[in-house]
């Protein structure tokens, strides 16, 4: 059952180039610091009844946890959906997902203790002050220290900064 919801989450955001960092992050169970950080774990819930609500089938997964890349493309999914959505050019999970992750991995083919190296990082809150550095996902000049900004809006943030 992991497996086929798995290959939905990677065709949802487009992701077959990046399987190898998407298995690794599969791998790791989202943890989070900041209480308001518990939304990306619903995020997720929600795209797992997505997922059964299209296929009919069980995802197979806990239900008191997420992965870490699940709640990446759950925030991607979100970020277009409530955020980003432009009806004239579609839906654009992947191109949120392969931003986020571009963000957070610069080289995608590092070893695998590398990356999860970097994906504790980020969870853990071990990046710099502006978000970015190792484990950043959303650097940005916001003036407050994005160790203590939730996600949601570490990225709405980036948002405003880099996108027209």
């Amino acid at each position: 059952m992991q497996d086929r919801y798995f290959n939905w989450l990677v065709d949802l955001v487009n992701a077959d180039d990046l399987l190898r960092v998407c298995s690794i992050m599969d791998g790791l169970d989202f943890t989070y610091i900041l209480p308001l950080d518990e939304n990306r774990v619903d995020d997720a819930f929600e795209l797992r009844d997505i997922y059964m609500d299209e296929t009919g089938d069980d995802h197979g997964r806990n239900f008191t946890s997420c992965s870490l890349f699940e709640m990446v493309c759950a925030l991607a999914y979100r970020c277009d959906r409530d955020i980003m959505y432009d009806a004239d050019v579609g839906k654009r999970y992947s191109l949120w997902f392969h931003l986020f992750i571009e963000n957070l991995i610069e080289d995608i083919n590092a070893p695998e203790e590398e990356i999860i190296d970097i994906c504790e990082k980020f969870m853990n809150r071990e990046y710099d002050r502006d978000g970015g550095g190792i484990g950043g996902m959303f650097p940005v000049s916001d003036r407050r220290d994005q160790r203590r900004v939730q996600i949601w809006l570490q990225m709405n943030l980036w948002l405003v900064e880099n996108v027209e």
